[in-house]
């Protein structure tokens, strides 16, 4: 029975370590296939994309944010997905911060999400979307610190 436990652990273990691994996979993909769909400037787009803010007044940035948010569907029905946002967020991290699975999943926890959820939506979605971004940059921050 014991060794019973132990394989079925082990194989959920395996599995959220792919399902991880296949989410960062598709995050990478999608902003690749953004910045493509949409002609963009490959290196400018990733440059921006390093920045700790994004900029909510550059048209192709915009573009290419509102093209990521919805085909990760980040963005549904003009609104943001907290709930996706969570999930992707330590993937998300992971990327932007060049952190392990295990670091960027323990800094995602300390975050706190809800100042940033909570932020007053004034704005089309992509904008709200990236001022949530923007937020949660800056909450890393201080986790990391």
């Amino acid at each position: 029975m014991y060794k019973l436990v132990l394989y079925f652990l082990f194989v959920a273990l395996v599995q959220a370590n792919i399902d991880n691994h296949e989410v960062t996979n598709t995050i990478l993909t999608t902003i690749e296939k953004c910045i493509t769909k949409n002609n963009l400037p490959h290196e400018e787009i990733w440059s921006v994309w390093k920045q700790p803010e994004f900029p909510e007044d550059n048209q192709e940035f915009t573009k290419f944010c509102d093209c990521i948010f919805t085909e990760l569907n980040i963005i549904k029905d003009d609104a943001v997905d907290y709930d996706n946002v969570k999930f992707m967020l330590p993937n998300f991290a992971a990327i932007r911060f060049n952190l392990s699975k295990d670091k960027s999943k323990e800094i995602t926890e300390k975050l706190n999400t809800k100042v940033c959820f909570n932020l007053p939506k004034t704005t089309e979605a992509v904008i709200h979307c990236i001022r949530v971004r923007n937020c949660l940059y800056k909450e890393f921050q201080k986790v990391m610190s």
